[in-house]
C-alpha cells in the first residue's frame, strides 16, 4: 500500500523529497457505463489474472458447497472469469459439478471487462498473503471496484490494506484466501439479500473519487514534472 511505499522509501533515502500518486482508474470511463444486470442470476465476476500462487481453489470450494446445500440457486447462480484461470482449477471445474455455473470466459477488451463489472451481482478479488507482504498492497482493481459501486467478496488478508479500504468504502465481504468456512458464510449471506432484493453496492463516495482518479492522478504528476522542470 502507499503507507508501505513510503515507508520503506524513507529508509532507503531519508533525505529524498517525494511525492505519492497512486495507481487509479478512469472513474468518468466507469461512471459512463450503464448497468445491465442479469435479473435471472446472481452473477459473480473477476476480470483480470492470476499470478504467482493466487488461486480461486477456496472460492470454488465453497461456491459448490453452497450450490449442494441450496439446489434450488444451482440455476440461478454464474460466476464468471474474464482473463487468465489456473490450469489446475480449470480442469477441476470443466470435468466437476460446476461446469454449468462457472463461465470461463477468457480475455476480453477493457471496455467488456469494464462492462461486465459494473453488471455483476458481486464482483471477485483474490490475493495471497504471500509471507505477509500480499497484507501491504491494494491493487489496482480494489480502485475499479470502488469505482463500479458493486459489493465485492475479497479473499485476501483479513487484515492488510486491501480489506481495510473494502470495509470502509464497500459493501464487502473479507475472507482469507484459504478460508472456505469464511467464504462460505459470506456466499450464504450475499444469496440471502440477492433472493430478499437487498443486495446493493455502496456508491462511490466523492471525496475519495480524486484520489482514485486517474485522470487527477495524471494532472498531478504533469504538475509535479512542471514543478521539478521549472526548480
Amino acid at each position: 500500500c502507499v503507507e508501505s511505499a513510503v515507508d520503506e522509501l524513507e529508509e532507503l533515502a531519508p533525505r529524498v523529497p517525494r511525492e505519492v500518486i497512486v495507481n487509479g482508474v478512469d472513474v468518468a470511463e466507469v461512471e459512463a457505463l450503464v448497468p445491465a444486470p442479469d435479473p435471472e442470476r446472481l452473477v459473480f465476476t473477476f476480470a483480470g489474472y492470476f499470478f504467482g500462487d493466487r488461486r480461486p481453489t477456496a472460492f470454488l470450494d465453497a461456491l459448490e458447497r453452497l450450490v449442494a446445500e441450496r439446489p434450488d440457486l444451482a440455476g440461478r447462480l454464474r460466476a464468471r472469469f474474464l482473463g487468465g484461470f489456473p490450469d489446475a482449477d480449470r480442469v477441476r471445474v470443466e470435468a466437476g459439478s460446476l461446469r454449468d455455473v462457472v463461465a470461463l470466459e477468457g480475455t476480453r477488451p477493457h471496455g467488456e471487462a469494464l462492462q461486465a463489472q459494473v453488471d455483476a451481482g458481486c464482483l471477485l478479488l483474490f490475493m495471497q498473503d504471500g509471507g505477509g507482504e500480499g497484507a501491504k498492497f491494494v491493487p489496482a482493481k480494489v480502485r475499479e471496484y470502488l469505482a463500479a459501486a458493486r459489493p465485492v467478496l475479497a479473499l485476501v488478508p483479513p487484515d492488510g490494506a486491501a480489506a481495510t479500504m473494502l470495509r470502509d468504502h464497500a459493501t464487502a465481504w473479507i475472507a482469507a484466501p484459504e478460508d472456505v468456512e469464511a467464504c462460505l458464510a459470506a456466499l450464504r449471506e450475499i444469496a440471502a439479500r440477492w433472493t430478499a432484493g437487498t443486495l446493493a453496492g455502496r456508491p462511490l463516495d466523492p471525496a475519495l473519487r480524486d484520489g482514485i482518479d486517474r485522470r487527477a492522478g495524471a494532472a498531478r504528476l504533469a504538475g509535479l514534472i512542471r514543478r521539478t522542470v521549472g526548480g
